[in-house]
């Protein structure tokens, strides 16, 4: 009996050494509130909150010239100005290849970068340093 009774303290106290570590570890990764933020944010704004509007990979200006321009997400192309992961996923698309397409959506371009482009085109839609363009056949 005595040796049953130190088996179960021992059990009870590896127990409860347990979840204070599990309770000091969920504190330091800060579950809770990323528990919270889940719960209580959308899947939209928190993919424009790390992936930005515009800047840097333009989730959120992608997204939005697909729902009110209503252009097929296979006949346009992006291009990003600077070094950033390509953004085609937020297209569904997982290659990189360019589709033969008049429409492009161009993130963290400055006015001076657009004069560089040689092709004529016209600016459908323009939000801070992110333009949607359409090439023109002249």
């Amino acid at each position: 009996m005595f040796k049953f009774y130190s088996f179960s303290k021992i059990l009870k106290n590896k127990i409860i050494l347990s979840f204070i570590i599990l309770l000091i570890l969920s504190i330091k990764f800060n579950f809770f509130l990323n528990l919270y933020l889940v719960l209580i944010k959308s899947a939209d704004s928190r993919m424009i909150h790390s992936y930005g509007h515009c800047y840097p990979m333009g989730y959120g200006y992608i997204k939005k010239i697909i729902k009110e321009k209503k252009i097929s997400q296979i006949n346009i192309n992006i291009i990003n100005k600077q070094i950033f992961p390509n953004s085609y996923i937020f297209l569904n698309r997982f290659n990189s290849k360019k589709s033969k397409s008049n429409f492009v959506i161009l993130l963290n371009y400055k006015k001076d970068d657009l004069e560089k482009i040689s092709r004529n085109f016209k600016i459908l839609d323009n939000e801070n340093d992110c333009y949607l363009i359409k090439f023109t056949n002249d």
